[in-house]
């Protein structure tokens, strides 16, 4: 009948209505809680990037630093590098003094400098 029609397409259409409301509370509520995440994150990525900034200076300054001490060792090689160069010098110097002492008191009287060493 027209009328039994009339209340189901009434009933349906409320079933739907109802239907709709709780789905759009629920979704409602996960778009709220959607933006509130993406807020959060977008805070978190400035956060990160501020730090990897500053983790990039700090990278930068250490880099600087270790340029510079590594130069400082280099000078301090080149430094005992001398030292040890003029301390073979003297040394043969030294000998060679000696040698000459020694010669001098055998008799001969003079270094000719034509001596294999």
């Amino acid at each position: 009948s027209p009328s039994t029609q009339r209340q189901i397409d009434e009933a349906r259409t409320a079933v739907v209505a109802s239907l709709g409301n709780m789905l759009d509370r629920e979704l409602q509520g996960r778009g709220a809680l959607l933006h509130a995440n993406n807020a959060a994150i977008e805070r978190q990525e400035r956060d990160v990037s501020r730090a990897a900034d500053a983790l990039r200076r700090e990278n930068d300054k250490l880099a600087r630093l270790a340029a510079d001490h590594t130069r400082k060792v280099k000078e301090i090689g080149n430094v005992q590098n001398w030292a040890e160069m003029l301390e073979r010098e003297f040394l043969i110097v030294e000998e060679t003094l000696r040698l000459v002492r020694e010669g001098s008191g055998s008799g001969s009287g003079s270094w000719s400098g034509s001596g294999s060493w």
